[in-house]
């Protein structure tokens, strides 16, 4: 196996000193091997093989289609071991392509192990260090294990790389989802008429402090917490948090669903206990689960346009989300006029490989499938998350960014750290 540092990072000198500084200053991988038992060799890096081991120039054609034939300019982001480079620049009509690095210790090791001055030479090239900065350059392609392989610094562009991704696959979901949606907006016209509008609360608590738990699994932690410290403070309550909160006997201020598949039905007890606790719920709820609420009803719209036909013909309150309950109740504690909300169990994340507290709707207390996906938690250490998690928490982190005049903390400091709403000494469990 020959040594290739030497004529690439050279190459690199010549053209991009500070990258070659980055390289200098990257830190040392504890689990690399190469790899040379296959049609075509690569590198094996904590487990993961960097490109195929089988064809990986078909591989690297295949990551290439995401960017258009005619494209002039593109970016790829992560290296891998150069062959998407390669075959991008083997396109004459590309005028300039940039190379975007997740890591520079992986990428520091494809030049180590592998030829590349051929495209690295290429004058159309520029190699860049990656800033963190979410917003992507477009048209764009990528290496899926430089994505998985990405360095702390680099994990905010991984995650915009991971959502626009999915994006397609979002669209379609919420495509055939929609017809069913709508239907269930406009079945619940009458109850849209008779019931409060969630708009009443809207600076009806201006200046308090806000409580907002969702179901996390840090959650579990928080009970004591709550009933400590509650005086004074309303509780609003994601409808998958319900069941957890009741574990400690604490009945939230208000309830808030979106999807009525996520909530227990309440049992005898609580049916007496929540009698005047208003449920805010959004119009698309399944009419069935509004039903049973033993309180008071208030109506909220989400800002979609399933519910134009509606709200022409009544108006309601409406309330932001980008895809989870979490959201919702977040920018209601806003709209109530808060100074201050705190999150419970807003955990975006599985700490413990635990997706959900105790007693919550589709509790796994050992979740195995997440492993290519991370965040940081509140120690700074990489803490297992799904896709959907990730796009929910980013966009949580833009809404706090957003709203400057108040003041957001978070607690459970082995869930996801949310940027704009920092751990708050006692309250940070884990």
């Amino acid at each position: 196996m020959a040594d290739y540092a030497e004529i690439n990072l050279q190459i690199v000198a010549d053209r991009w000193p500070k990258v070659l500084n980055l390289f200098r200053q990257a830190p040392d991988l504890n689990d690399v091997s190469y790899s040379d038992g296959t049609p075509n060799p690569t590198l094996l890096i904590d487990g993961l093989h960097l490109t195929s081991a089988c064809d990986r120039i078909a591989e690297a054609h295949v990551q290439g289609r995401l960017i258009p034939e005619d494209a002039v300019e593109a970016t790829v982001y992560g290296l891998a071991l150069g062959d998407l480079a390669r075959v991008l620049l083997g396109r004459p009509q590309l005028q300039k392509l940039t190379v975007v690095l997740l890591n520079p210790s992986v990428a520091l090791q494809a030049l180590a192990h592998f030829p590349q001055h051929d495209w690295l030479s290429d004058p159309r090239l520029t190699l860049e260090s990656c800033t963190g900065n979410p917003r992507l350059t477009y048209p764009f392609a990528v290496s899926p294990t430089s994505m998985r392989l990405a360095a702390d610094a680099a994990l905010p562009t991984r995650d915009a790389l991971v959502l626009a991704l999915a994006e397609g696959h979002c669209q379609d979901h919420w495509s055939e989802r929609y017809t069913s949606l709508k239907e269930n907006v406009l079945a619940n016209r009458d109850l849209i008429r008779t019931d409060g509008d969630v708009a009443s609360l809207f600076e009806s608590n201006v200046g308090d402090h806000i409580l907002v738990a969702g179901a996390g699994p840090t959650l579990d932690q928080m009970g004591p917490w709550i009933r400590e410290h509650r005086l004074g403070k309303t509780l609003i309550a994601a409808s998958t948090a319900v069941q957890s909160l009741w574990r400690h006997q604490i009945v939230p201020d208000v309830v808030l669903y979106i999807d009525a598949g996520s909530a227990h039905p309440l049992n005898e007890d609580q049916q007496t206990r929540f009698r005047d606790i208003p449920l805010v719920y959004a119009a698309e709820v399944n009419r069935e689960a509004l039903l049973q609420w033993p309180g008071p009803r208030l109506c909220a719209y989400l800002p979609r346009e399933r519910y134009r036909e509606v709200a022409a013909d009544q108006a309601r309150g409406v309330l932001w989300t980008s895809g989870t309950v979490v959201h919702s109740a977040v920018d209601l504690a806003v709209k109530m006029g808060a100074a201050t909300v705190t999150l419970l169990g807003v955990d975006f994340a599985y700490p413990g490989g635990k997706s959900h507290a105790e007693n919550a709707p589709n509790l796994n207390r050992s979740v195995t499938d997440g492993r290519q996906h991370s965040v940081i938690d509140g120690y700074g250490n990489r803490v297992l998350t799904a896709p959907n998690f990730i796009g929910y928490l980013r966009d949580l982190e833009a809404y706090i960014q957003s709203h400057g005049d108040v003041a957001f903390e978070n607690t459970g400091r082995s869930a996801a750290n949310i940027a704009g709403a920092p751990f708050r000494g006692e309250m940070s469990h884990g």
